[in-house]
């Protein structure tokens, strides 16, 4: 029996650490899941953003008229830029910024005949 005097404790320690890591690892995970949720609701908000505000420039704009707008929606702000290109057609830049931060741009052309759009470019 006096031979096992000290064995105990460090094989607690031993335990304790292990528990210890498995906790500050799982802590982890959580932040890291939390961040990834945040910044994908925040990137959701920012695509229907600048779909709302593509359905607005079509529907508000015509192909000799030329306007700058600004929209506010619940989850943020969308700026809204036309300017005629052709005769049927015209390049419209929307930027929308959300109340987290995020900011999404977008070009594209639209052709008000055809009702096409093309060349879309987007900027995050």
């Amino acid at each position: 029996m006096r031979n096992e005097k000290g064995h105990i404790l460090p094989g607690t320690i031993v335990i304790s650490l292990l528990l210890l890591l498995i906790l500050t690892h799982e802590i982890n995970n959580y932040h890291l899941e939390n961040k990834f949720t945040i910044e994908t609701d925040e990137l959701f908000q920012l695509e229907n953003l600048v779909m709302l505000s593509v359905k607005e420039a079509i529907d508000k704009g015509s192909p000799n008229l030329s306007y700058t707008d600004t929209f506010t929606y619940p989850t943020g702000n969308s700026a809204i830029s036309v300017s005629p290109q052709s005769i049927s057609s015209s390049l419209i830049i929307i930027t929308t910024t959300t109340k987290g931060g995020g900011v999404y741009s977008a070009q594209f052309t639209y052709d008000f005949n055809l009702e096409k759009i093309s060349n879309w470019i987007q900027l995050r």
